[in-house]
């Protein structure tokens, strides 16, 4: 083999080097919109969000879990949880309002109610605890396809040492607000 006869040198020795063309920067900017866009997804602020609201009478507390903005045909989280450090009553009446009810399409609730029974407005599901300090209600639903957003809800014990009842609201597009009314 014969050697080069080229004298070695780098071979971009005397090439300027050129400023970004438009789309190589409108790559980087591309890529880190799409980075930002991942994190904000990772860290939960995309996608649904929770709201809860509590009542608390020093012993027993009641709380719901509901989702403050729904979508149309979107499945719809709503948990309704109820705790008595001295244990509950070995049946529980829980009343929840109708016309929040309406605005889902109802599977099923977990676990199924013993009784369920309407008063007015209100649907009452008697359910079993047994006498634990815990009792945990959740509704399989979804919003139905022809929902008129910002529906109010209540959900209370209905015996009559309970001291009130939670509210909320879900809408269909702005943030929905949680408050708790004066137990009356």
């Amino acid at each position: 083999m014969v050697p080069s006869r080229a004298p070695e040198r780098p071979t971009t020795t005397g090439i300027a080097r050129a400023t970004p063309r438009r789309s190589v920067v409108a790559r980087d900017v591309a890529t880190a919109l799409l980075a930002v866009l991942v994190v904000a997804g990772l860290t939960g602020f995309l996608g649904d969000r929770l709201a809860v609201v509590r009542d608390d009478d020093g012993v027993r507390s009641l709380a719901v879990t509901y989702a403050p903005v729904a979508r149309n045909g979107a499945g719809l989280p709503w948990r309704v949880e109820l705790h008595d450090p001295r244990g509950l009553p070995p049946e529980i009446d829980l009343a929840i309002g109708t016309p929040y009810l309406d605005m889902l399409d109802h599977q099923r609730f977990y676990p199924e109610p013993v009784e369920e029974t309407r008063s007015g407005d209100e649907l009452v599901l008697t359910f079993a605890t047994d006498g634990s300090a815990s009792f945990v209600l959740e509704h399989d639903s979804y919003v139905q396809p022809r929902w008129t957003p910002l529906r109010d809800g209540t959900v209370r014990m209905a015996v009559p040492e309970a001291n009130g009842q939670l509210s909320f609201f879900t809408s269909g597009g702005d943030d929905g607000a949680a408050q708790k009314p004066e137990a009356g």
